[in-house]
């Protein structure tokens, strides 16, 4: 049986989002009837000439069915990511082992030959600085083509609201494929926000690349790394946090309150061990944006890592 659409509570009737004031008893005659003893094009001619009787058209009613409808299911979705389990380094793509053990299979990798293939390697990912949606998935193709873990889409050079349609494009495209994100322009806090709206839209962003992980390897208190970390939390977003740690801070186009703080020599594997308490990937670099980190540095923040990942 079909139950009427509105329902009588005192002077008003309850529709699809609340209350609507009528005068009381003004549709008792229709409640009267029980629509599932009616044909449903009765039905139909019911409904219509109850809505004409108070001077709303059926297509407004379908209207505001559907506007409650969408508001439901953006709610759904947004309680779902927000429940969904945080996947974390020790789960990186849900199928294999830590992602410190370099087992991220590339995007042209088959479950077969990654099961056959279990020795640890490194994972590349192609940093994507495309101001355009036919030229960020023209190269996504690319990196695809030539066997890249995943990308990251970025934007020197222009401001962040704009890169966000070539996400959702080159998501459309590639619906398995790794792909994160890095906002020159805004600091991790303001960044989660921002991933936990596309989530609910259904725009799966993997990860983040924050230039500025927010550590201080001089202090045991965390509290800049505490303060993203809580706001990673509200948000809902259910994707990987790369943070920099003792990263270049002359990347063209990143404001200086959003770059990394220069770490002393002697202070790199503290600040790599403080940095893996919060990030899931310890991002890292040389000197100068296009310069490699010398081997020492390598060795002291892997060390400081431990079983983190580090990039």
């Amino acid at each position: 049986r079909i139950r009427p659409a509105m329902q009588a509570v005192g002077d008003e009737r309850v529709g699809p989002i609340g209350p609507v004031a009528m005068p009381q008893n003004e549709f008792d005659d229709v409640n009267a009837i029980d629509p599932g003893d009616m044909e449903p094009d009765h039905q139909d001619f019911l409904r219509v000439m109850s809505n004409e009787r108070r001077g709303v058209s059926d297509s407004a009613v379908r209207n505001v069915a559907m506007s409650a409808a969408l508001s439901d299911l953006a709610a759904i979705v947004s309680s779902a990511s927000a429940h969904r389990e945080k996947p974390t380094r020790f789960d990186f793509r849900g199928k294999k082992g830590p992602l410190a053990a370099g087992s991220i299979p590339s995007a042209m990798e088959t479950e077969s030959s990654a099961s056959s293939n279990p020795s640890p390697s490194p994972a590349v990912f192609l940093m994507i600085a495309a101001p355009s949606k036919d030229q960020a998935i023209a190269e996504t193709n690319l990196a695809v083509e030539a066997g890249c873990a995943g990308v990251f889409l970025t934007n020197p050079g222009f401001d962040y609201p704009q890169l966000l349609p070539i996400v959702r494009s080159v998501r459309g495209l590639h619906h398995n494929l790794f792909i994160g994100v890095d906002f020159y322009d805004i600091s991790s806090i303001d960044a989660f926000p921002i991933l936990g709206r596309l989530a609910v839209e259904g725009v799966k962003v993997d990860a983040l690349l924050a230039h500025d992980g927010r550590i201080d390897e001089s202090r045991e208190d965390q509290t800049a790394a505490e303060a993203a970390a809580s706001a990673r939390e509200r948000s809902g977003w259910a994707g990987m946090h790369w943070g920099g740690v003792a990263l270049a801070t002359t990347a063209a186009g990143a404001p200086a309150r959003h770059a990394c703080r220069p770490v002393p020599d002697n202070l790199l594997s503290s600040a790599a061990s403080r940095g893996a308490r919060f990030l899931d990937v310890v991002v890292t670099s040389g000197p100068a944006q296009g310069e490699a980190p010398t081997a020492d540095k390598l060795k002291a923040m892997r060390a400081g890592c431990g079983h983190s990942p580090l990039a």
